[in-house]
């Protein structure tokens, strides 16, 4: 089946093709090294056995797996065993209670060094304010993401990516962007 492609291009370029994904992947090897597929802790609880063969397949492919919303449920840390994923991001409510919650900030920081000892990269979502976003690095997370940061924009046909943001940390997945 064709499928509608957003390629990023080395000079920071994103460009719009049309392809199938095996014939995407096969025609240029660093292809599978930039995709990495987001999907919602919520949906991978729902359906174990899919999120297991899902997570095999886009690894044997060579491309990267990420759980969003993580620690929203109580099934997080059975999903991030069975799964092994790239990157995890952290669940929105976690971070924005985490300056009156002792618990959330002591969940955070387990997530956190588990994650940093399995090669796993750590994304903050939700960051609104800079108390929160100094509580959040202070922990060693790996990047941040919410309105603090970036407002959501609409994506166009071609758009400037910073291909080395100042967040990175060597040694991980994303050191692909290097």
């Amino acid at each position: 089946t064709a499928n509608r492609i957003m390629e990023i291009l080395p000079n920071g370029t994103m460009i719009d093709k049309i392809t199938t994904y095996d014939e995407y992947l096969a025609s240029d090897e660093m292809a599978k090294k930039r995709h990495v597929f987001e999907i919602n802790e919520e949906i991978l609880e729902s359906n174990n056995l899919g999120a297991q063969r899902l997570f095999s397949i886009i690894k044997r492919a060579g491309s990267f797996t990420s759980i969003s919303h993580f620690g929203k449920g109580i099934e997080s840390f059975r999903i991030y065993r069975e799964l092994k994923p790239n990157y995890i991001k952290l669940d929105p409510n976690l971070c924005q209670s985490f300056e009156k919650d002792l618990t959330s900030q002591q969940f955070v920081r387990m997530i956190i060094e588990v994650s940093h000892r399995l090669g796993c990269v750590v994304i903050a979502e939700g960051i609104e304010t800079t108390l929160q976003k100094q509580h959040i690095e202070n922990l060693y997370v790996d990047a941040i993401q919410g309105y603090l940061i970036a407002q959501p924009e609409e994506l166009t046909d071609k758009v400037k990516i910073d291909l080395n943001p100042t967040w990175q940390r060597k040694n991980t997945p994303l050191d692909f962007f290097s």
